[in-house]
């Protein structure tokens, strides 16, 4: 054999070995290393979580108008806790608490206006949840009381 055919079945060799070690040949691939990222789990007790105080809801013809106190960092004992803002909830005529909130982002105000169509009545209930950033983890706070108008 000559040194030019050797040298084609080295390269050929070569080129199957490699194909081996780095596509496993069609075996399910391996990571050799191992780089786990460890998730810190936030353990807050809700109920140590400021509840939102003074919710009163006005009717217009328009709508009501639901207000509340605004909580402070004075009501805020947990550590390394920042309000983001509330949550409006309106319970339906069974008294259940509707699943997704009346708003789509966090309401940074003291106050919230519920539109409602002229045909459907103003007499609904409702309740108030502060959301709180703990350590990067959004988590909703403790329900306010339930007012009705």
């Amino acid at each position: 054999m000559s040194s030019l055919t050797i040298l084609n079945i080295l390269n050929i060799l070569c080129l199957i070995i490699s194909c081996c070690l780095f596509s496993n040949c069609g075996r399910k691939r391996r990571n050799i290393f191992s780089f786990h990222e460890t998730k810190k789990t936030v353990s807050v007790n809700r109920l140590s979580l400021p509840a939102v105080r003074g919710v009163r809801v006005v009717s217009f013809a328009h709508g009501n108008k639901i207000t509340w106190h605004a909580l402070t960092t004075h009501d805020i004992t947990t550590k390394n806790t920042k309000l983001i803002g509330y949550n409006i909830y309106r319970l339906t005529k069974a008294g259940f608490v509707l699943k997704h909130a009346l708003n789509k982002e966090p309401i940074t105000k003291n106050e919230f206006l519920n539109r409602i169509s002229k045909n459907s009545s103003l007499n609904r209930a409702y309740l108030i949840r502060a959301i709180f950033k703990i350590q990067d983890e959004t988590i909703l706070g403790p329900a306010s009381k339930i007012v009705r108008q």
